[in-house]
């Protein structure tokens, strides 16, 4: 576990698979709940890109009602992790 700037990060290998690496990172969001949701919810590849780097595609592939979309997002990731894309009804 490290502590830094009021986030915690907790790191741990699996013991039964060196290969397989758990982390999880928990902390205090110093902003209004609706600023936070606006962010993860913004489908502008541009404007997320500005706080997502890994992001590699972002498409909305079907608006299912106005407050209801689906997704299907990629993530690039560094070797020996193979890229990886999602599909989420949000």
């Amino acid at each position: 576990m490290k502590e830094q700037d009021g986030l915690t990060l907790y790191d741990k290998a699996d013991q039964k698979n060196d290969a397989l690496h758990l982390v999880k990172a928990q902390g205090i969001i110093k902003a209004p709940i609706q600023k936070c949701f606006d962010l993860v919810n913004e489908t502008s590849m541009e404007s997320r890109k500005k706080w997502d780097q890994d992001l590699a595609f972002y498409d909305v592939t079907e608006q299912i009602t106005d407050k209801i979309i689906l997704t299907h997002v990629g993530f690039t990731a560094p070797m020996p992790v193979a890229s990886r894309d999602f599909c989420a009804i949000r």
